[in-house]
């Protein structure tokens, strides 16, 4: 494993720094919408189901990082004795809180620790079948150094544009499926689609 991917993610074990994590309903295999704050706000997507671990759903997103340039693979899921934010395919490096208990279901909460800045992370899932479509939405190109193109029809989309310091810098509604980026600062961006009472989070990386 390359080892600065290894510090980056910080699977050090004598870390103390903590993320919050609210679960709610992950009984099916519907995607989860993941949203997190902080220095690990990169992370936030849809995260889709890929897998049973240790009879309860396993769910991931991946993403070209173009500071390693390599695919990233960022799971989350239930190891056996908690729900745990990792990556790397390597199930042996989420750590927890031993005060967690081994029962922790949703809608309850737990802690898990990372080198990321303190920050909450929150699950919904995506349940409806317009939801479902909604968050099928693709965006190309990914990085782009102007225009991004958004994937849909017959829907009524507007948008929030984040950097990843929570700042909003662009908000609007979305017009021939197309996002101007051309005026922003290169690097990480979190975009909020909204229909109706449904939103989703995509990652954007301007070059």
């Amino acid at each position: 494993m390359n080892n600065q991917l290894f510090k980056k993610y910080n699977f050090l074990s004598f870390k103390k720094i903590f993320f919050f994590i609210s679960l709610t309903t992950l009984y099916s295999q519907n995607p989860l919408n993941v949203s997190i704050t902080d220095e690990c706000s990169d992370l936030s997507s849809i995260y889709t189901f890929n897998n049973v671990l240790n009879g309860k759903n396993q769910y991931s997103f991946s993403y070209f990082d173009t500071e390693e340039q390599q695919n990233i693979t960022v799971y989350i899921g239930f190891d056996g004795i908690k729900w745990v934010l990792y990556a790397f395919d390597i199930l042996n490096y989420g750590f927890y809180n031993p005060q967690v208990p081994n029962s922790l279901l949703p809608p309850f909460t737990g802690w898990i620790p990372t080198q990321c800045e303190i920050g909450t992370l929150t699950i919904s899932e995506v349940l409806s079948t317009t939801s479902n479509e909604f968050s099928s939405i693709t965006i190309s190109p990914n990085p782009t150094m102007d225009y991004i193109y958004l994937s849909f029809s017959n829907l009524e989309l507007n948008y929030e544009l984040f950097d990843v310091t929570g700042k909003i810098v662009a908000k609007n509604s979305i017009i021939n499926n197309s996002i101007d980026l051309s005026n922003l600062d290169n690097g990480y961006y979190f975009l909020i689609l909204k229909h109706n009472e449904n939103k989703v989070i995509k990652k954007i990386v301007k070059i």
